[in-house]
């Protein structure tokens, strides 16, 4: 196969593509090459075809902000992980901050974390500390900001302060953006657009993520990842070829592909130079060949592999006045086909031929008609065509031996006229179906006016193709469909009552409640359980299967889509008597279901161990070593996973940790140690005492499930000789953040779903893993992920996003704790139409 046309296109366009615009620039499509200053063809192309994007200047990190210098807490983007591990590095001869601090700054030297202001720390930090070794200014710039940043979460406080909606603000923003497709988005895409069955996933780099959940809107597209997405785009475009797919190569499909198909891979109207590039990869091939390069071609571009946010300035489109033009009006349109048509949808024209046996159009006296027209060159030019209805005759012009859109206004047909013939000079001239209509002035919507003047005037909106991109991509994880791809074409996204019609549409497809199991096997993690860090020895877990481990993964999934769907409480999601089984699982947990087959999946209710997502066998599985269960880490994500509490790192305290271990191992070795009496002896430390002895050990109760998930009230000691019974006792502290001194009791997994279940920051936790699945973006200030080096949340962006967390929880709260308002409401949010240049 002759790859010359694709290569071409791939080199100009496999350059990492994470940039957003420049942002005094008069539109935010203007995206343009790093050898090249030019613009995008058209205000709806978010990329243009015939140029690379540029690399953006990379996203500010502590990484690349400077170590030293700077007055201001501000001159810095801390990062809080860095901070606490600074925290317990030793400065000099065995001095940490911690020394005399403390490891929750409560020490014999205790911190005013929450009195003093992030400045007036950063500053005390860079100037004074430490003072105990005599080392003042040792830590300075970087390291006094991480610190700050780290000493200002403490006791649930956000860094930098906590920041609330700002009422008086008729619209919120979030930053603009160009997402590259995830794994998921790309599978589904190929699949609805092209009829794909074949898994790829696996041929592609994987996924870059952001609190938790996949997210490649920083991911640069280097040259292992481009030659990937080549060799899947080849591999792809030879199974649509040998499967008729998108459909059969039998004549016209130059016509059928460029017209129909690519402004669906690339989500939005395609610009004239893109049409002509493409009908050129035809022209140059035999037409199945010529598919094949062409399928490959718009797989390899950004159009389809970015999801374009970026919008256009708002200013712009106010001050634009929308051309006007007649069309026909949709109510009065009747099509007629002349003679056969073809598989590409035209029938020959003779030399002369009306339409007789056809339904008669009852002319109005200023009618449209509409139609497609190709024909060939006979001895160096185009064959001459009129178009007659009644007296009257109508030139019809070919320019191109491809199809031509004819649109032609007749004004004085009178309702007795009837038909319309065609007069040519060749028999080489094709016709598609012919569309009559009353002409009706139609005057393009600039979109909801009222609120586009409430706009900040440096402000961006998404058009209605790069929004149904959003919306479908959100809700669907997929292309948009026909219904969503039609509403973008006729004005049917522009103001809430459209939208929300969309949106609730879109989360009620079979794609929408797939994706809504997918927000949660992302949200705790349990998609992984199929991976090889959680096999289990076949000889002490011989019906722990590959079968089990694929339902378990997709028990979570549809534990979750039922509490969506079915409209049950939210907190049912943890607390409830109830999970969904399929055959494998019911026999693997000892349930009786009535389930038939692993693909007919049963509510099974009333249950005594388990219900709930938190007993769950992936949940529990996930959170285990091959030999032993791993009480601090299912302690951890219970609070980081269901109620949204960060936990601090451990303190690099190695030596002091290694001897906890060795005294505690010789003893657990003996054989007459629990799995938690190892992990108490183990953090049983002042060093620990911060975290582990109030926010960790005393989470400790969930032992009654073993680390294959299975329910348990008994568990082997080391070497497998002792029975020693499981304590399943525990206290929850910290309802309402890891560090306040209410508690509350529980005995066992189920017990502690039952806690939790009643907690607000249950349904707080839902809003803001919601809100991050939704737009990519942290819900506030601690919820950047700076592992991810991701860029700190703004002032404005925060107050923003947090009218967003209120609006959310006043659905949630209006539905009766429903979890698929709060989720609409979220999607809903003016904010992720509206964006700012980051």
């Amino acid at each position: 196969m002759r790859k010359i046309v694709p290569l071409a296109l791939a080199s100009a366009i496999m350059t990492a593509c994470t940039g957003t615009g420049d942002p005094g620039s008069s539109s935010s499509n203007d995206v343009t090459s790093s050898s090249s200053s030019q613009a995008t063809q058209s205000s709806t192309a978010a990329i243009s075809s015939s140029s690379a994007p540029t690399t953006p200047s990379s996203t500010a990190t502590s990484s690349s902000a400077p170590s030293t210098g700077g007055n201001l807490y501000t001159d810095f983007v801390p990062d809080a992980l860095k901070g606490a591990e600074r925290y317990e590095a030793m400065i000099y001869d065995g001095f940490a901050c911690s020394t005399c601090h403390g490891a929750d700054a409560n020490g014999t030297t205790p911190i005013d974390y929450q009195g003093l202001s992030a400045q007036e720390m950063f500053t005390i930090i860079k100037d004074e500390m430490p003072t105990q070794v005599g080392l003042p200014e040792e830590c300075v710039g970087q390291c006094a900001a991480d610190i700050t940043a780290y000493l200002k979460g403490l006791n649930g406080g956000e860094p930098q302060g906590k920041v609330s909606c700002d009422t008086t603000k008729p619209l919120g923003y979030s930053p603009q953006a160009l997402r590259l497709l995830t794994l998921d988005e790309y599978q589904n895409s190929i699949e609805d657009l092209l009829g794909i069955t074949t898994d790829y996933r696996s041929k592609i780099v994987i996924d870059s993520e952001r609190g938790g959940f996949p997210n490649n809107s920083a991911t640069p597209v280097d040259d292992s990842r481009a030659g990937k997405y080549w060799s899947v785009a080849e591999a792809i475009a030879n199974e649509a070829i040998e499967n008729g797919q998108p459909f059969a190569c039998t004549g016209g499909c130059s016509d059928k592909f460029v017209e129909e198909l690519l402004p669906r891979i690339f989500r939005r109207p395609i610009t004239e130079a893109e049409r002509l590039q493409y009908f050129e990869i035809f022209g140059s091939s035999a037409p199945e060949e010529g598919l094949q390069l062409a399928i490959i071609a718009a797989l390899t571009s950004p159009q389809f592999l970015y999801r374009s946010e970026l919008g256009q300035k708002v200013s712009d489109i106010l001050s634009t006045e929308p051309m006007s033009y007649y069309r026909p009006d949709p109510s009065s349109q009747m099509q007629v086909a002349i003679g056969n048509q073809g598989d590409d949808g035209f029938s020959r024209i003779q030399y002369y031929l009306d339409n007789n046996g056809a339904p008669r159009y009852t002319w109005t006296g200023n009618d449209i008609v509409s139609f497609q027209i190709r024909a060939s060159q006979i001895n160096g030019s185009y064959p001459s065509i009129i178009m007659k209805t009644g007296n009257k005759e109508y030139p019809v012009e070919v320019t191109s031996d491809r199809p031509q859109n004819i649109r032609i206004s007749i004004k004085d047909a009178a309702p007795g006229d009837g038909y319309i013939g065609f007069q040519t000079s060749s028999d080489q001239v094709y016709i598609s179906t012919i569309t009559f209509g009353a002409a009706k002035l139609y005057t393009p919507s600039r979109g909801d006016e009222e609120k586009m003047k409430l706009a900040d005037p440096d402000s961006y909106v998404l058009d209605p193709f790069e929004y149904a991109s959003f919306l479908s991509y959100t809700l669907t994880g997929s292309a948009p469909d026909d219904i969503l791809w039609n509403a973008a074409s006729n004005d049917g996204l522009h103001y809430e009552d459209q939208i929300r019609a969309q949106v609730e549409r879109l989360i009620d497809t079979p794609r929408g409640r797939q994706r809504i199991g997918e927000m949660a096997s992302y949200w705790f993690d349990t998609y992984k359980i199929t991976g090889s860090l959680w096999d289990r020895d076949s000889a002490l877990f011989p019906n722990y299967t590959p079968e089990v481990r694929e339902s378990m993964a997709e028990e979570v999934r549809q534990l979750f889509q039922e509490i969506v769907y079915q409209d049950r409480p939210f907190e049912s999601f943890y607390g409830g008597d109830f999970t969904v089984l399929n055959k494998a699982l019911s026999d693997y947990y000892g349930i009786a279901s009535g389930s038939s087959g692993n693909n007919d999946w049963k509510v099974v209710e009333n249950l005594e161990e388990r219900g709930g997502v938190l007993t769950s066998g992936a949940f529990m599985t996930l959170h285990a070593l091959p030999e032993k269960t791993r009480p601090i880490i299912r302690a951890v994500r219970v609070r980081e996973q269901m109620l949204c509490q960060h936990i601090l790192p451990p303190p690099l305290l190695i030596e002091d940790r290694e001897e906890l271990k060795n005294r505690v191992n010789s003893e657990f070795e003996q054989g007459g140690m629990t799995t938690r009496e190892y992990n108490e002896g183990i953090t049983d430390a002042r060093s620990c005492d911060g975290c582990h002895k109030y926010q960790i050990n005393p989470l400790f109760g969930m032992e009654d499930f073993d680390q294959a998930g299975q329910w348990r009230d008994t568990e082997k000691g080391y070497g497998g000789v002792q029975t020693l019974d499981v304590d399943i006792a525990g206290i929850l502290y910290g309802t309402q953040s890891p560090d306040d001194t209410d508690s509350i009791p529980f005995a066992g997994a189920k017990g502690l779903s039952k806690v939790v279940a009643t907690l607000p920051g249950a349904s707080e936790c839902l809003i803001e893993k919601g809100f991050r699945f939704i737009s990519g973006m942290p819900l506030n200030k601690k919820g950047v992920d700076a592992v991810a080096t991701e860029q700190a949340l703004t002032d404005e962006q925060a107050s923003d996003f947090a009218c967003a967390a209120d609006k959310a929880r006043t659905a949630y709260t209006a539905e009766g704790s429903s979890a698929k308002a709060a989720i609409t409401a979220l999607v809903m949010q003016d904010l992720l139409r509206y964006r700012k240049a980051n």
